[in-house]
């Protein structure tokens, strides 16, 4: 996750635990942890899948240097 991304999420809980005082319960602190955790595994994905691909570009560059 990038800074924006861990600001935006810290707000979102902090939102979520300020209607749950409010409210006198937990569904909304309950909702965006799991929102969060979501959001989190999303993005781990994607992370993963551009590393495999810039991987594959390096690979296919160093063989067209040593090519030549």
């Amino acid at each position: 996750m990038n800074t924006i991304q861990i600001v935006c999420c810290l707000v979102a809980f902090c939102l979520a635990v300020l209607l749950d005082m409010l409210c006198h319960s937990y569904g909304y602190t309950i909702l965006c942890l799991f929102g969060i955790a979501v959001l989190g595994v999303a993005l781990s994905y994607d992370y993963r899948k551009q590393c495999e691909e810039a991987e594959k570009r390096k690979a296919q560059y160093q063989r067209r240097l040593h090519s030549k």
